[in-house]
């Protein structure tokens, strides 16, 4: 692959047949699951005195006859997603998308079979079943990842995952590790572009009026020792013109030598940055944005 990160969406890895099965089996058995994971969440918040009944997930909505599981209805061809729900009797299993029947499913022992056939039928019409809430990380941390890599707020709560995991699938857990990092990956590069553009941005005073900037670093000695006698002859002029005009003479020649003045000035100026503007300009906005990121990539094998 290159340069490139590999990355999958979770809509293809919930694709694969190991993802497939492990959310028929969830699906078969929505009740007791969702009754565990909620009886699990209200145990984290008591423990942790989290008063958000939406934190770290909300609790999944049960009654007597439907069960809400952790799971989108995703219809790839609208773009829209629904939350699942199973609507359970004696002798079939409605799935629901929100409220829609999808899928009507006889009860008994084949159930999983039957599920895991028609996730696998319903891929090629683009309608998919896509894990949400800790759900998401339990079956990463299952079947995908000998040590899971998370930021800040994951590593929060996928300590009820964990809780999750051993609970309902009995199995310890893959590890996971919470990383975060934010600094400026080129940061000499960067010091150099802020350089470069503060420079453009001064370029037209730098031009008009070098003076200012002497004794800053700006210039080199030779620069400043060309430039002097200039800027010292031009306003000398200026002070010549504005007396001829205070006085109501004529001053069109004293305006010509200002304005060859000025050129020369200008010129000089031009020259000794020239190069450097140039590299900037060559610069893209990929470039730029690059030399500017402040986040680290982290590769999770």
């Amino acid at each position: 692959i290159g340069g490139q990160c590999l990355e999958l969406p979770l809509s293809a890895i919930s694709g694969f047949p190991e993802v497939i099965q492990l959310t028929s089996e969830l699906i078969a058995q929505a009740t007791g699951f969702a009754a565990e994971y909620n009886r699990l969440l209200d145990q984290y918040r008591s423990d942790h005195g989290i008063r958000n009944a939406a934190n770290p997930f909300p609790n999944l909505d049960m009654t007597e006859d439907t069960v809400e599981l952790p799971l989108w209805v995703v219809d790839f061809q609208t773009g829209v997603r629904q939350v699942l729900r199973l609507q359970t009797s004696a002798s079939e299993v409605l799935l629901l998308a929100d409220s829609d029947v999808i899928a009507t499913l006889p009860a008994g022992a084949e159930q999983v079979e039957g599920l895991v056939q028609w996730q696998q039928a319903n891929l090629l019409r683009g309608l998919q079943l896509v894990p949400r809430g800790a759900l998401i990380t339990a079956i990463l941390r299952l079947l995908f990842s000998d040590l899971f890599v998370h930021g800040t707020g994951g590593g929060k709560y996928d300590r009820f995952t964990d809780r999750l995991i051993q609970s309902w699938w009995k199995v310890t857990p893959t590890p996971f590790t919470v990383v975060s990092a934010s600094r400026y990956l080129f940061s000499a590069a960067r010091s150099e572009l802020q350089r470069l553009e503060h420079l453009s941005a001064q370029l037209r005073d730098l031009q008009f009026n070098p003076q200012r900037h002497f004794g800053s670093g700006v210039f080199s000695d030779l620069q400043e020792k060309s430039l002097k006698p200039l800027i010292a002859a031009k306003q000398a002029a200026v002070d010549r013109m504005r007396a001829a005009h205070t006085g109501g003479e004529s001053a069109k020649e004293t305006g010509r030598e200002i304005q060859r003045m000025t050129d020369d000035i200008k010129a000089i100026v031009v020259d000794a940055f020239s190069q450097q503007v140039a590299t900037l300009r060559q610069l893209t906005s990929d470039n730029r944005a690059a030399i500017n990121c402040r986040t680290y990539p982290w590769f999770m094998f």
